[in-house]
This record gives structure tokens, C-alpha cells and sequence, in this order.
């Protein structure tokens, strides 16, 4: 039979055993949730630096997008004004009037085909940085509906399972990810508005392209209607 003082030295090693692991538990719980509040204060910073970013890259768009069109619409207006002292000019005019619309559509829908590929370019940035931080809050819920009422218990459930799953390497993964994918959606952003100017600078040639080939046209009704008269 075990002595009593073999029974004490067991049962204070326990309380011993017993208060380390509560040390340990809460002391980790406080790491992961120092990780959880930088990991908020970045998320506050990044979302006031989106706001800022994204004003200014929409300011941007608009303005390259503007002045596209713009130059577009000044073709358009030169090579296709109607003439009131020549009433041959503005019958040919009439007759191509379906190919001048078409080419003006299809400078439209150029555009936008641009735009789109800006758009979904910076929203796969915008996804990978707002899919991050879940896991925290779901293991947390987890851990209450096994222990809706040992708020111990609750942190326990809590360091197990981040341990088991090494959630504070996850976390700071998480924060570098952040942190790049920030730089990243900044990169992609100035990226964009270039790639932009480039996409629309092509559909402004094509649809000067196709304004030369209708004025083509038109000159020959033209003369051929003078020649006729």
C-alpha cells in the first residue's frame, strides 16, 4: 500500500502539473490572441489603405477611359460630320450610316472587355486578402458548443486544437500572406491601369482602322454619285 507521504508528493505533483498546464494554456491563448489583435490592427490600416487606394485607382480608370473615348469621339465627329452644302456627301453619309454604328459598338464593347480584365484582375488581390482570419473564430465557436458553460474548458479546447494544428505557424502565415498580398494588390493595381491604357490604346486603333475603311466607301459613293449627277 502507498505511504502517505508518497500520497501527498503525488498530489502536489499533480496540483503542480495541474497549475503549469494552466500557465501554459493561458499563456499561449494570450500569444494567439496578441496574434488575432496585430492581425486586426493590420486588417483596420489595410482596409483605411484600400479606401484610399481604391478611390484613387478609380479616379485613374475614369480618367484613362475619359480620354479614349474622348479621342474616339473626335474621330468620329471630324470623319462623319455631315456637310449642309453637299447633299451628296450627307446621302453617302446615310447609306453607311449602319457601318459607322457598328464600328462606334464595337469600340464600346472593346472598352468594356478592358475594363472587366482590370476588374477581375484586382478582385482575385481583394479575395486573398479578405479570406483570411475564419479559422480563429470557427475553432472558437467549435470549442463553446462542446463547452457552452467552462469558459476554461473553452480555452483549453481552444490551445488543443491550435496546437494539434500549429495555428500560431498558420497565423503568422496568414500575416505574411497579408502583408503580400497587400504589396501585391498595389503592384497589380498600377499594373492594371497600365495594362488598361494599352487595352483601350488597341481599341481606339481598330476603330480607326475601321473609320478609314468606311471613308473609303464613302469617298467612292461620293464621286461615283458627282460623277453621275
Amino acid at each position: 500500500m502507498i505511504s502517505l507521504k508518497w500520497f501527498y508528493l503525488i498530489l502536489l505533483l499533480r496540483c503542480i502539473v495541474s497549475e503549469k498546464s494552466m500557465e501554459n494554456t493561458e499563456e499561449t491563448l494570450l500569444k494567439y490572441k496578441g496574434y488575432i489583435k496585430s492581425s486586426r490592427d493590420l486588417d483596420k490600416n489595410d482596409k483605411d489603405l484600400l479606401t484610399s487606394w481604391s478611390a484613387e485607382f478609380h479616379l485613374s480608370q475614369v480618367n484613362i477611359t475619359t480620354r479614349y473615348r474622348l479621342d474616339m469621339t473626335r474621330h468620329k465627329e471630324h470623319n462623319f460630320r455631315k456637310i449642309d452644302a453637299s447633299p451628296k456627301w450627307t446621302e453617302c453619309l446615310l447609306l453607311h450610316d449602319k457601318e459607322i454604328s457598328k464600328s462606334e459598338r464595337s469600340y464600346m464593347t472593346c472598352e468594356e472587355e478592358c475594363l472587366r480584365t482590370v476588374h477581375t484582375a484586382t478582385n482575385n488581390e481583394r479575395h486573398s486578402i479578405r479570406k483570411w482570419r475564419k479559422s480563429y473564430r470557427y475553432l472558437t465557436k467549435q470549442c463553446r458548443l462542446e463547452y457552452p458553460s467552462d469558459e476554461e474548458a473553452v480555452g483549453s479546447c481552444l490551445v488543443d486544437y491550435m496546437r494539434r494544428d500549429k495555428f500560431d505557424i498558420v497565423i503568422q502565415r496568414l500575416l505574411d500572406l497579408k502583408l503580400r498580398s497587400m504589396s501585391d494588390l498595389n503592384a497589380r493595381m498600377t499594373e492594371s491601369l497600365t495594362n488598361l491604357e494599352e487595352c483601350l490604346k488597341s481599341c481606339l486603333s481598330h476603330y480607326l482602322d475601321r473609320v478609314r475603311q468606311i471613308m473609303i466607301n464613302i469617298n467612292l459613293c461620293y464621286n461615283y454619285s458627282k460623277k453621275n449627277s
